[in-house]
C-alpha cells in the first residue's frame, strides 16, 4: 500500500507565550488521498498573556488577536479535516501536537489524534545535514520560507519536505507513528 492512500493534516502552531498551552495561530495544508489540496488559516484569540519573545518571533501581538475566535470557535471550523483516521505531519510534531493537547484538554475536547509523521525526524533519519530546522532543511531542498515563524508559511515548507521525501521514496508506512491511549483517573480513554 502507497503511504499517499491516506489522508493527511500538515500543520504548524505559534503560541503567544513560553507556556506553549495555547496558540495565537493555526496553519493546515490538508491533503486527500484523492489529492485534493486544502489550505486554511486561523488567527487564535488565546485568551492568555504574550511574551515579548514571542510577539518578536511570530509577528502576532494581542491587539491583532483580540476579535478572533478562541480555539475552541477555531476548532469548529476544522475538526472535519481529522476524520477519516487523518495522517497528522508536522515539523518537530512533537512540540505542535503536544500545544494542541494542552488546548484540548483546556476545552475538553478528545484530541483526534491517533497517527502522525514528523518531517523533523524523517530529515534527520534519512538525510545527513548539520542542522534539522526547517530552515535549514528546506534550504536543502531550495524551499522558499519567506516568512518563518507564520503558521501558514511553516505549513506548507513541512507539506514540501514531505513531498521531497516522499518523491525520493525515503518514507513509507514504518515511518507512521500511532498515539499511546491512556487512560485517566475516571477510566476514559485518552491520547497522550
Amino acid at each position: 500500500m502507497d503511504i499517499m492512500d491516506n489522508n493527511f493534516v500538515f500543520l504548524d502552531v505559534e503560541t503567544p507565550n513560553h507556556n506553549n498551552d495555547s496558540i495565537s495561530s493555526i496553519g493546515l495544508y490538508v491533503l486527500r488521498k484523492d489529492g485534493e489540496l486544502i489550505e486554511d488559516y486561523f488567527l487564535v484569540n488565546p485568551e492568555t498573556f504574550f511574551d515579548d519573545f514571542n510577539i518578536k518571533l511570530t509577528n502576532i501581538n494581542p491587539s491583532m488577536v483580540k476579535d478572533k475566535p478562541n480555539f475552541l470557535m477555531v476548532w469548529d471550523n476544522i475538526k472535519d479535516y481529522f476524520s477519516d483516521d487523518a495522517i497528522v505531519v508536522a515539523h518537530n510534531a512533537i512540540f505542535d501536537l503536544s500545544v494542541l493537547n494542552k488546548c484540548f484538554k483546556h476545552y475538553h475536547i478528545r484530541s483526534p489524534f491517533n497517527r502522525y509523521m514528523c518531517t523533523y525526524q524523517l530529515s534527520r533519519k534519512y538525510l545527513s545535514l548539520p542542522s534539522y530546522r526547517l530552515n535549514k532543511v528546506c534550504e536543502y531542498f531550495d524551499i522558499v520560507l519567506d516568512n518563518h515563524h507564520n503558521a501558514l508559511c511553516d505549513t506548507k515548507a513541512c507539506f514540501e519536505i514531505f513531498m521531497h521525501l516522499y518523491a525520493l521514496n525515503l518514507i513509507s508506512a514504518k515511518d507512521i507513528y500511532r498515539f499511546k491511549k491512556k487512560e485517566d483517573y475516571y477510566g476514559r480513554i485518552r491520547n497522550y
